[in-house]
């Protein structure tokens, strides 16, 4: 499930367009040095294209774990599948509409359930909030870097 979205192609083209922004100097300097690719690569390359890696990793992770749909698809035991599968679950079993059917709702029910749908949101969102603090400060940059200057 995820190695075959692990690369797309708007991945791909952002990576390439800022290992292109990297001076060329640079990299002629490394080689004059006695760099070889893979020097440049881990110790030049990657070190100045960090906003923007931190910033595609965000991405993907967040398309991850907001995807429901292709675990429901492909796993079918109980205890494998993920957490947004339940928050779906959860959602669906607490919804109004379906709740209508019954005769004698109490008004307490529906607030539970409504508080219920709440929380699950909150709790499904809090491993992508935790996380972004340690890439805020390579957001902008990354997020930055197709735009069009003035």
């Amino acid at each position: 499930m995820i190695i075959p979205v692990l690369l797309t192609s708007y991945y791909v083209m952002i990576c390439r367009s800022a290992f292109s922004s990297l001076p060329e100097e640079v990299i002629e300097s490394a080689i004059v040095d006695g760099a070889n690719d893979i020097q440049i690569l881990a110790r030049i390359g990657v070190p100045l294209v960090k906003p923007t890696l931190a910033v595609l990793i965000l991405y993907y992770a967040v398309a991850r774990w907001n995807n429901f749909f292709t675990p429901l698809l492909y796993i079918s035991k109980q205890e494998l599948q993920p957490l947004q599968i339940l928050l779906r679950r959860i959602l669906i079993q607490s919804s109004h509409e379906l709740l209508a059917d019954e005769i004698l709702k109490s008004e307490e029910q529906g607030m539970v359930s409504l508080q219920v749908r709440y929380v699950t949101i909150v709790v499904s969102t809090l491993p992508i909030i935790m996380a972004y603090p340690f890439i805020q400060k390579y957001f902008v940059k990354g997020i930055m870097l197709g735009a069009v200057k003035g």
